[in-house]
This record gives structure tokens, C-alpha cells and sequence, in this order.
């Protein structure tokens, strides 16, 4: 009760504050009721779940946390020996004599090593694999393919090899399945570095209890540990280890940077060893400006997959009473958007896009409950789902609404990384789907595919991630959607906005700091406001076509969003505003509760990274350090991005900020100091 009467004030306080609006907005569809109250309101939401399912929400939401982005490449080599020396087994246990009678591999095929017994030797092929540490200081470990590199690059070339095999097999009319055989060579070379660094964590990713070299935790004000003592959810019998509150255990950082990090089976709710949660028997209660709206059916789940190792989890959320919606949506996600520390990167990407009249989801402010505990300010989105097209585009029951993630991009070698939001469509067998992805692969320019594809949208949407920073998204090759609209044109919309304004680019361009290789460090232009849209980007075929070789349309959208919102003049105004409007809900965020703990940190192997000075610093022009990399403050981000725009696309701009004598305040105490003060290495060359 006493909680309830504090919200209520605090929430009589804001609502008599008003955000700036950010332009004159051209809406490129009604905005739903739900987000044109919560301009200036934060919406209360209330989630009932019956007992059991709140206490088995804390037992999933105790996955596992982030650990430092570093490790020796020779500890990599050790694991990557034995899974070439499996897969390389698996490909050749037949008996090559038997299969090629007469065939003389030791004088024409050299590096198969074909025994009196007919089979080769394995053993044999994995020592004439490159694994010398010295021999990678130039390979590029973030969009180069390490597995099909050290397949070619020893003695012998096993690509090469696996051809001939092929040939052999047609000429001999061997039984053997050389198609299953080639893919299985395939699975093992054709991962592209961004499929070797996907976000599937498991304890197996980890290299626990190493002592070559000493590996601290970040320092306090970069990790602040959960606190000790008595915890509110204690009473779970789930939660019956003794990890609540505990740091994770000690040692490296080791993402799977091959195919076994792919789950043969995407995890559910069932699954006793999964971390999925989703309840389908929640209540919801909603307070928005004043008015409160109920739902007797709605469904709860854990959201997001890299947000699961994060200390205070998104969700998401749906409600399923017949009929009737929130005002204007049914599907929604409550983000905590805890990979960065301000609560505003996602508002402002979506609040550019409708400045640009782009289609897009819409971003506002709620608190949560859940069962009568307060979990914090969170980001409301709606979501990409068929309701959702319904609503903006009329169609009902849409058949082609693709989901992109986890290597998708829009090519047609591609074509099953993006699921049909209809379970019942496979990619593999959807002929408008592959037809499209086929079109684009033989387009040659813009004209080609103007006729099936959103081009202007999509060359707006490429300049918005390039001014933003927006690296999570076609340039990994995931969260994304493809939506072939009613009048026959597939859209390029995009979703999870939090990794933008510079947040975290060290992932994309660093990716792992090998400590056995201090040189790529050095040689790597890391001052990435600067960087030129084609040292940006990742040269994708509809990139190359729409961008690359004909530039002009895409340095016309960067004058327009540089002229209409990207800048200085209309952003930190705009930024004061909302920090203005949510400070009360971040100030109670950020401050622990009677027993010591902070707001819907329900994931206690995780860390919480980040306090108010943070929130406060960073959301101005002070960098500080992330869970794994570090982060460029919002506004120092848009003044550097603004400034190298203007100057090399030849913008007029205000010369208020185009004056390098402008000043900004810096807060020294809590600012990024480097990665050697960071993760406690001092071998680290930056």
C-alpha cells in the first residue's frame, strides 16, 4: 500500500510535465491511443500470475550473465582442433578404396592419407591445419571465416580436396551420399563470422577456472554487485542454490565461434533445462492518464534472447481476451533495454523514425508490477505481429511476415534465417518468399527490384543505422522483419533498437580480445563517429546495388534526417525533455529497496551494471563502460556524427556546433578509462 500511495505521488508530479515534441511529426499511420497517452503519462501495468507461475518466472529468469569479451586464441584453437578433428571424421569414415577402386591417393590426392585399411587418417589431415597463433595477427576475426580459413590455408586445402572427392564420386557412380557429405563440409566452412559469433549462450560457452592469466571482474563502478542478505524472492522453491546475489563463477570469456553453438532444438517453455518462461494464465490491469483498463487473458513471457543474460529481463506481453485490445494494440514489450544505461536509445530511433514519417514501432515509458512487486521503468513497444498488421495495413491473416534473425540477409542463400510469423508456412516451400530473395540476388541496380521492394524506405532506414550507430540489425544480419505489404512490396522494418548512438561498436569491430594477439588491437581505426558509411557497412549484395554503386538517393536521406532531426538543435532539446520526464522513475530504478535490492533484477547471476550517475552522464557526452564494451554518450555521439556528416556529405549545418570550441561537460569519475582498467588485464594494449 505504502508503495502504491508513493507511485501515485510521484506519478501526480509527472504527469504535469510535458516532452518536447520532436518535430512536427509526419505520421506515417494513426498511432495507436495506448502511445499517444503515454507522451506525457507513464502507464502502470499490472501482471497477475498464479503463484506457481511467478515463482518458476524467478527460477528461469536465474540464467546466466555476461562475462568479459576476452580469452587466448590458442585456448580457441584447442576446442576448434577437436570439433574439425569430429566433423572431419564424420565426413570421411568411408572406405576409399572400396569407393574408388584403383584410385591412386597418394600421388594424385595429397592430404587425404588413405590407409592400407581404405580410410583415411584424420589425425593426420588436423596436423596439417594452421593452428599457429602467430600466423592470424592480420586475419579479421569479425567478418572473416576462421574455420573456412584454417581449412585452406595449411598444407593442404580441403576445400580443394572436398571437390575432388565430389568429382571422384560422379566418376566412380559411388553409392557414398556425397550430398549429405558436402553439406556436413559446408556446415563446417560456410559460416560467416557473424553465424560464429551468434548469441547462443550455454555453460558450455564458458572456459571456467583458468589460471594462464588473472581475469578480475570489471571494478565497482562499471559491475555494482547485487548486494548480500535477504532476498524478497527467497521463498521460491526453485530457488534453492545459493547463487542469489552471487557473482557468476570466475574465468573467460569464450563465445562458440562455430556451429555448435546452434541448438538442434529451439528451447520452450517446457523444457525443464531451458530458460524460456511464457504464462498464458495472466491478469492485467493498465493505468494510463488517469483511466484503467482490464484484461482477464493475457500471456507473459521472458523476451529476447541476448536480454535473458541480462540482470533485469524484458518481456513480452500479449493479451488474448477475445475481441478487445489496449487501446490499439494487443501485443507489446516491456523492455528494460539493460545492455545500455540511459532508457533512451530506443525511445529516440523510434521517435527519428516517425520525425521521417517511417514506418515503425512506437516507443513510450511504463512502470511493472508483477504479483505486487515493483519491477521498475521499463520501454513500451508494440511489436511486429499479425495484429499488428492488421491494424496498420488491413490485411488479416498475413502469410508473409518474416522474422530475420541470426544470419538473415536478404539473399537467397538465406532464405530459411527469417521464419513466417504463420507456424504452418515453411520458408523452404513459400515460392513468394524465395522468388523475392531470388530477385534481389540477380538484381544489378535499384530499378531492378523497385517494383517488388520499398527501396526509398529501405535507403532511409540504412542512412537512420548509419547516423545512429544501429549495428544490430541487417549488418548482423538480424532483428529485422520482411513484410510483402498488400500492394505487393516487401518492407524492411526493424526492431530491438537499444544498440544505437555508439553504444558497444568494439563488439562489431573488435569482436574477442585475444590477449595472444595485442597487435590487430593496435592497427584498428576505433574512432567510429568518423567512419565513412563503406568503412560502416558490411558490402551485402542489396547494400552494394542500392547504396554502393549508385550513392545519390542515400546522401539525399542523410541530408534530409541530418536537416529534419538528426542534429544538435532538434535532439538535445528533445533529450532534456525526456530525461526531465522519466528522472523520478530512474532515481527509483537505481535505488535499492528495503532488502537492499534494486527493481526487477530477478536475474541474480547477472550483473547491475550501471547507477543514476551513469544514466545521467551518459545519456550527455560521457562514455562509460557497458557489460562488455563501452558505450559513447548519446549526445557526444550525435555532435561527432553530426559534424563528420555535414563536412564530407557537404551539409549546410548550424555553425554553432560545427565550432570545435564548443564545450561539454565530462563526468571523470565514472568515464571509460580504457579495457586494461576495465577487465583488470594490463597486458591489454587499449
Amino acid at each position: 500500500m505504502i508503495l502504491k500511495l508513493f507511485l501515485s505521488a510521484i506519478l501526480f508530479c509527472v504527469y504535469t510535465l510535458k516532452v518536447t515534441p520532436l518535430t512536427t511529426l509526419n505520421e506515417p499511420i494513426t498511432r495507436p491511443e495506448i502511445f499517444q497517452l503515454t507522451d506525457n503519462n507513464v502507464a502502470v501495468f499490472d501482471i497477475t500470475l498464479p503463484r506457481e507461475d511467478f515463482l518458476l518466472l524467478l527460477d528461469k529468469a536465474d540464467y546466466m550473465g555476461i562475462t568479459p569479451p576476452i580469452t587466448l586464441l590458442k585456448e580457441e584453437f584447442k576446442i576448434l582442433r577437436e570439433t574439425f578433428r569430429q566433423y572431419l571424421f564424420s565426413m570421411f569414415y568411408y572406405n576409399f578404396t572400396e569407393l574408388f577402386p584403383g584410385y591412386d591417393f597418394r600421388n594424385d590426392l595429397f592430404g587425404i592419407y588413405v590407409g592400407p585399411d581404405g580410410y583415411p587418417d584424420v589425425d593426420r589431415m588436423i596436423r596439417n591445419l594452421d593452428f599457429n597463433v602467430e600466423h592470424y595477427k592480420d586475419f579479421d576475426f569479425v567478418f572473416g571465416n576462421l574455420n573456412k580459413h584454417i581449412l585452406e590455408n595449411g598444407k593442404y586445402n580441403y576445400t580443394d580436396i572436398s571437390l575432388k572427392i565430389l568429382e571422384l564420386s560422379e566418376l566412380y557412380n559411388s553409392q557414398v551420399p556425397v550430398d549429405e557429405l558436402y553439406t556436413k563440409y559446408l556446415n563446417l566452412t560456410h559460416l560467416t563470422a557473424n553465424n560464429q559469433n551468434q548469441e547462443y549462450y550455454t555453460e558450455d560457452n564458458f572456459l571456467t577456472n583458468h589460471n594462464e592469466f588473472p581475469v578480475r571482474r570489471p571494478p565497482v563502478q562499471y559491475a555494482v554487485q547485487q548486494p548480500q542478505g535477504p532476498s524478497p524472492y527467497r521463498q521460491s522453491p526453485y530457488r534453492q542454490s545459493q547463487r542469489y546475489g552471487q557473482p557468476q563463477n570466475d574465468g573467460i570469456f569464450w563465445a562458440v565461434r562455430y556451429f555448435f553453438n546452434k541448438r538442434s532444438e529451439e528451447p520452450t517453455a517446457d523444457d525443464p533445462n531451458s530458460n524460456e518462461f511464457k504464462s498464458k494464465n495472466g491478469k492485467l490491469a493498465v493505468e494510463v492518464a488517469g483511466n484503467v483498463k482490464t484484461f482477464e487473458k493475457v500471456t507473459l513471457s521472458l523476451s529476447g534472447e541476448y536480454s535473458r543474460l541480462l540482470v533485469k529481463p524484458n518481456f513480452s506481453l500479449k493479451i488474448k481476451d477475445e475481441g478487445v485490445d489496449l487501446l490499439g494494440r494487443k501485443h507489446f514489450k516491456l523492455r528494460s533495454d539493460f545492455t545500455e544505461p540511459t532508457f533512451l536509445r530506443s525511445k529516440l530511433t523510434s521517435d527519428i523514425h516517425r520525425a521521417m514519417g517511417l514506418t515503425s514501432i512506437f516507443a513510450n515509458y511504463a512502470v511493472l508490477n508483477i504479483n505486487g512487486e515493483y519491477m521498475g521503468l521499463f520501454v513500451l513497444t508494440d511489436t511486429y505481429k499479425e495484429s499488428w498488421i492488421e491494424k496498420v495495413y488491413g490485411e488479416e491473416d498475413p502469410k508473409h511476415l518474416y522474422k530475420c534473425k541470426g544470419g538473415a540477409y536478404i539473399r537467397s542463400d538465406t532464405v530459411d534465417k527469417c521464419v513466417n510469423e504463420d507456424e504452418d508456412i515453411d520458408p523452404l516451400l513459400d515460392e513468394e518468399w524465395i522468388q523475392f530473395l531470388e530477385t534481389v540476388d540477380k538484381a544489378e541496380s535499384a530499378e531492378d527490384i523497385e517494383d517488388i521492394f520499398e527501396v526509398e524506405d529501405f535507403i532511409y532506414e540504412m542512412a537512420i543505422e548509419y547516423l545512429l550507430g544501429a549495428w544490430d540489425h541487417i549488418q548482423l544480419g538480424h532483428n529485422f522483419y520482411l513484410y510483402k505489404q498488400p500492394n505487393g512490396k516487401w518492407k524492411y522494418l526493424t526492431y530491438d533498437h537499444d544498440h544505437s548512438f555508439g553504444i558497444n561498436l568494439d563488439r562489431i569491430y573488435i569482436g574477442i580480445f585475444y590477449l595472444d594477439l595485442p597487435e590487430r588491437l593496435l592497427k584498428l581505426n576505433r574512432d567510429y563517429p568518423n567512419y565513412t558509411f563503406e568503412e560502416w557497412t558490411q558490402d551485402y549484395h542489396i547494400i552494394d546495388i542500392l547504396i554502393l554503386k549508385n550513392p545519390e538517393r542515400f546522401k539525399n536521406a542523410i541530408k534530409d534526417i541530418v536537416t529534419t532531426v538528426f542534429n544538435p538543435a532538434v535532439l538535445f532539446p528533445h533529450i532534456d525533455a525526456l530525461k526531465k520526464f522519466i528522472k523520478p522513475y530512474v532515481q527509483m530504478d537505481y535505488s535499492p529497496n528495503m532488502y537492499g535490492y534494486y527493481p526487477g533484477r530477478i536475474n541474480p547471476s547477472a550483473y547491475n551494471a550501471y547507477t543514476y550517475a551513469h544514466w545521467d552522464a551518459n545519456s550527455e557526452y560521457t562514455t562509460v563502460g557497458t557489460l562488455q564494451y563501452n558505450t559513447y554518450g548519446i549526445k557526444y555521439w550525435i555532435l561527432a556524427k553530426y559534424r563528420f556528416v555535414c563536412k564530407t556529405y557537404e551539409i549546410e549545418c548550424d555553425p554553432v556546433y560545427l565550432d570545435e570550441n564548443y564545450t561539454f561537460p565530462i563526468n571523470k569519475n565514472i568515464e571509460f578509462k580504457g579495457y586494461r582498467y576495465q577487465f583488470g588485464v594490463s597486458s591489454l594494449p587499449i
